[in-house]
């Protein structure tokens, strides 16, 4: 059986779009809890990428919910994008930015020890009826990069250029 961690990647203070930190934090609980139902056994890491830092309170519930949890809300370089003002450049780089150093950490750290999967899922959506974990146990794809089909994004062209 394959044994699966996930990293979810979170922006509970975000300023940009439409819900607050309450909503955010609930919803990115929510995703935790999707994945538990799915994948009891999965190991579940939370990676705070927002560049307003995430109070005490709000990272103990996200830590009292996951396997681990890494804040990158006052990293100097996630702080310096945080500034600007593209939606996209801003969620997108700082995800990229902090999943590689997220990954290289939890690798020196042995966290990956016996983990065959590592998926990448952004806090607030969930696991849905069409997740199947039994996927991954095929033989054809075990040693393959998985990744989701391409979306336009949800910001008109001039706020994203």
């Amino acid at each position: 059986m394959i044994k699966h961690a996930f990293i979810v990647t979170s922006a509970i203070n975000s300023k940009f779009g439409v819900f607050n930190p309450e909503q955010r934090l609930e919803q990115t609980l929510g995703t935790i809890t999707s994945i538990k139902s799915k994948i009891p056994t999965a190991k579940i890491v939370v990676m705070e990428c927002c560049g307003t830092a995430i109070t005490d309170q709000q990272a103990n519930y996200l830590i009292a919910a996951s396997d681990g949890f890494i804040d990158y809300s006052k990293d100097p370089a996630v702080l310096a994008m945080y500034d600007s003002d593209n939606w996209d450049v801003v969620k997108n780089g700082t995800e990229i930015m902090c999943f590689g150093n997220a990954l290289e950490q939890l690798k020196e750290a042995g966290e990956f020890a016996g983990i065959d999967r590592i998926h990448k899922m952004s806090g607030r959506y969930i696991l849905n009826d069409m997740f199947d974990s039994d996927t991954y146990d095929q033989f054809s794809i075990q040693d393959k990069i998985i990744i989701g089909p391409k979306y336009k994004s949800q910001f008109p062209p001039e706020v994203t250029t």
